[in-house]
């Protein structure tokens, strides 16, 4: 009897890990460990990574990673061969992202092996991002992506939204919506991040947390800081990220022309103890993205506490409804709107709305529930196919037929 069908096993592919990449390498981490403190299943964490990639692998029984170097089509064969190696011992595949090596590989091999595979888009069917280098991933999606797709036993929505994105795809497959989570450390303590700007200690912080790239919207936010910081001098704009693309330079004529660079930080790139002591000092997080798939860092940011201004395009109305914070669109004057009316805010009401924001992530985004969540489904596609994962189907397009 194969390793298979003795213990089950899931693998989970994806490309990058190192944090420089953004918040898909941080939610595969998380879904990963979820999944195997569950112990109902034996987790393979898998990641193409370039050779520079830099990441601390965590350490949890039962889950082990590997790492085949990323490399051109010359490289194909060897990552192949790996992922193969790993697919044979596997009872199911988790694939994450597309548009890479990685879920080409995966679901060549998952078939191959007679692996049933779900498919995680992270965002990556959003129309802003579709837009993004269009003629590539539209011959991709010839070729490639829309096949893959189609195969896939379930396609994981992280949103409402995202399902939409799957059905304006052209894929029918059975869908089903689990959010990502957060666990966030105890007893966060603010006093790190100040001790390294001691000058912020007295300000009021207004924190963008993720990589510097346009598709953030964080020109939005230094305009908007432009219209508003006057008004308000003792606040402080953050900006927390590893720069993509050069994109930093720009903000920082930005704000030099807009005549506020005294009311603004670049730190780089945060993470571990810096990132969640950063989060605690903060009166507020701000993300004017105009795409994303599920943001962890607001889920991270909203977990200690710290209210939140964030697009539509971030996908969790959840937070007005909460009243832990604002829900815009990404332009100039919603921003600004938002900051001024936050900054205008009484320290009373912003601690509020930062209490409703953690009881928001308590009812339902933690790892430990999520990981559930996902082990139901992965035993029910185990146990009798897509059908089986109908408590998850939230779409009455998908094929199962089922309503919310």
């Amino acid at each position: 009897m194969s390793a298979r069908h003795m213990t089950p096993e899931v693998l989970h592919l994806c490309c990058h890990l190192d944090p420089t990449w953004g918040g898909l390498s941080q939610a595969v981490v998380g879904l990963s460990k979820a999944v195997a403190a569950t112990g109902r299943y034996r987790v393979h964490l898998m990641a193409l990574c370039a050779e520079d990639e830099q990441f601390t692998a965590p350490v949890l029984e039962g889950l082990r990673i590997s790492r085949p170097p990323l490399g051109g089509l010359p490289g194909w064969p060897a990552m192949s061969k790996e992922i193969g190696a790993a697919m044979s011992l596997a009872s199911l595949a988790h694939i994450h992202g597309l548009w890479q090596p990685h879920s080409i590989l995966g679901a060549r091999s998952a078939r191959r092996h007679g692996v049933p595979y779900i498919m995680t888009a992270h965002g990556m069917l959003e129309r802003w991002a579709l837009k993004a280098k269009a003629w590539k991933k539209k011959a991709y999606a010839l070729a490639f992506e829309r096949r893959i797709l189609s195969r896939a036993e379930c396609l994981h929505a992280l949103t409402d939204a995202e399902i939409g994105d799957f059905r304006r795809f052209g894929l029918d497959r059975p869908a089903m919506r689990i959010p990502n989570g957060v666990e966030a450390p105890t007893g966060v303590d603010p006093e790190p991040f100040w001790a390294k700007y001691p000058d912020l200690r007295t300000r009021q912080v207004v924190l963008f947390l993720g990589r510097i790239h346009v598709k953030k919207g964080i020109d939005l936010l230094c305009r908007a800081w432009g219209a508003v910081a006057h008004e308000h001098p003792n606040a402080h704009l953050v900006i927390a990220g590893p720069d993509t693309g050069n994109t930093r330079s720009g903000l920082e004529t930005l704000v030099d022309r807009l005549g506020v660079r005294k009311q603004v930080t670049f730190t780089g790139l945060l993470s571990g103890e810096a990132k969640w002591s950063a989060l605690r000092a903060a009166s507020l997080f701000v993300l004017p993205s105009h795409s994303e798939g599920f943001s962890v860092a607001v889920l991270e940011a909203l977990a200690v506490g710290c209210p939140a201004i964030i697009t539509s395009q971030c996908n969790f109305p959840e937070i007005v409804a909460s009243h832990a914070g604002w829900v815009i669109e990404p332009c100039v004057e919603d921003v600004t709107q938002a900051l001024d009316e936050a900054l205008r805010d009484s320290h009373e009401k912003l601690v509020l709305r930062g209490i409703a924001g953690k009881a928001l992530i308590e009812s339902g985004y933690s790892w430990r529930s999520v990981g559930r969540q996902m082990v139901e489904v992965y035993d029910r596609i185990l146990n009798g196919g897509p059908q089986r994962a109908e408590r998850y189907c939230f779409d009455t397009d998908c094929a199962t037929g089922v309503e919310s």
